[in-house]
């Protein structure tokens, strides 16, 4: 019996280990956010558990497939459950920090027509439990130093709210069309 065309027979090792990898790095920080999931995101913390099953099924098939069209398939169940867990896991942390607050206040007066740079916006922390970096100095730095183009790319999101939820929107972005 010959094999398939376009599918090259036994995979190679090193294409077992690179998906094995992937895979087993998936575990990395899935476990906190099924924590936090499971408190109050019954749903998302389903989905977790669904992806747990997936990474521990796809890392024992690595080891057993024989052809590569099967590995490849694999490889693109990783790449779908790591997407997966991305989006959980920005679901349950879309706020971000006192950088995605500011970079989204940038995109807002970005789109106002006001001027980004040298603004300080100490009232975006007033009450929210966003943690602010320290500067050297002791106090705190409220105003937006960063490159441009990450207010550029938050404009689009803003209609996603607050905070910094619009900012790590395109981080999460970012990081899944990176992976793709």
């Amino acid at each position: 019996m010959s094999a398939a065309p376009g599918d090259a027979g036994a995979p190679l090792p090193w294409h077992r280990v690179l998906t094995l990898l992937a895979d087993i790095g998936l575990f990395i920080g899935t476990r906190s956010v099924w924590t936090q999931a499971v408190t109050h995101h019954l749903v998302l913390a389903a989905l977790i558990s669904v992806c747990y099953v997936s990474i521990l099924v796809t890392g024992v098939l690595t080891l057993t497939v024989r052809s590569t069209r099967s590995l490849a398939r694999l490889d693109l169940v990783v790449l779908v459950t790591a997407v997966t867990l991305a989006l959980c896991t920005w679901a349950l942390n879309h706020n971000g920090g006192d950088e995605g607050a500011l970079t989204t206040q940038a995109a807002r007066e970005l789109i106002a027509g006001h001027p980004v740079y040298g603004q300080a916006w100490p009232w975006l922390f007033h009450n929210t439990g966003i943690a602010l970096t320290p500067t050297i100095g002791g106090g705190y730095d409220y105003t937006y130093g960063y490159p441009p183009l990450a207010p550029l790319l938050t404009v689009p999101l803003l209609w996603l709210g607050h905070h910094g939820a619009p900012a790590t929107a395109v981080c999460a972005g970012a990081l899944i069309a990176g992976s793709v």
